[in-house]
């Protein structure tokens, strides 16, 4: 694995590339970085029969962290322009969270580079938090806080945290993130990706949905499913929004998607 810089649109962004064979993008979700995806063991175990790229969306991780909200409004270029610094014409796409949002829009703006999409604990539209609830985000992070963040994601087989809990947990998102970069990302225009959008790119791109049982976003994916009947969801069971990206069931079911897409699509 090694690490990787490019330029987009005037901003300097890293990712990770290992591996060899068919490309897969991994797509980190918001407040992460691409060495997630490391950490958890993703990363590896894709490398070992793909090639895999990471990125640190501008904003995260070791990539430029702008403060204007203008510059988060287009973050798919930089998708793209990854792709053509690692010579990548076509590719399989996994996006978490934020990440799958972002994976929504390659779908519905640049399908030309998507060859499947993989949906993990997001639905590929353009974000599941209203604008108010964005707006009262990007205040706390302003704040130096991430109070309903975490509570926006806790599991829903556990209670509701205490305070404590709720500021240990805040802390630790915090932690190596610029909190303006992430208030700015929060207060940017949203492109407007629909169910609609996704049901026209699933004729030319097979896609997964996966989220654990207790995160919210199984809900919302098995409502994306009646418009997108194309849309194949897995569940992992007792996982919640976090959770599931230390599952190894969520390789095991990215890996038997793509071997039954190459197989069938």
């Amino acid at each position: 694995m090694v690490e990787r810089f490019f330029h987009s649109n005037g901003l300097r962004l890293r990712y990770l590339d290992g591996g060899d064979g068919d490309t897969i993008v991994l797509v980190h979700g918001f407040a992460q970085d691409a060495d997630r995806w490391v950490k958890t063991g993703t990363f590896a175990r894709l490398a070992a029969r793909y090639r895999v790229l990471a990125l640190d969306c501008r904003g995260h991780g070791r990539s430029d962290k702008p403060h204007d909200p203008t510059q988060y409004g287009d973050m798919d270029a930089d998708v793209v322009h990854m792709l053509d610094d690692a010579a990548v014409r076509r590719a399989h796409f996994v996006g978490y969270s934020m990440g799958g949002a972002l994976v929504g829009r390659m779908l519905v703006r640049h399908h030309e580079y998507v060859v499947t999409a993989t949906l993990v604990g997001a639905t590929g539209l353009a974000s599941t938090t209203g604008a108010a609830n964005r707006a009262r985000m990007a205040d706390e992070f302003e704040r130096g806080e991430a109070h309903s963040l975490v509570l926006a994601v806790r599991p829903t087989n556990e209670g509701a945290p205490d305070d404590a809990q709720v500021r240990e947990a805040s802390a630790k998102v915090l932690a190596g993130n610029d909190p303006l970069a992430l208030a700015a990302l929060l207060r940017a225009p949203i492109v407007p990706i629909v169910a609609a959008d996704l049901a026209v790119a699933s004729e030319t791109a097979a896609m997964l949905g996966v989220a654990g049982t207790a995160d919210p976003a199984l809900h919302a994916l098995l409502e994306l499913k009646k418009t997108v009947p194309r849309l194949h969801v897995v569940a992992i069971e007792g996982a919640g929004h976090a959770a599931t990206l230390s599952r190894p069931e969520l390789v095991d079911a990215i890996e038997q998607f793509l071997s039954s897409s190459v197989r069938h699509w």
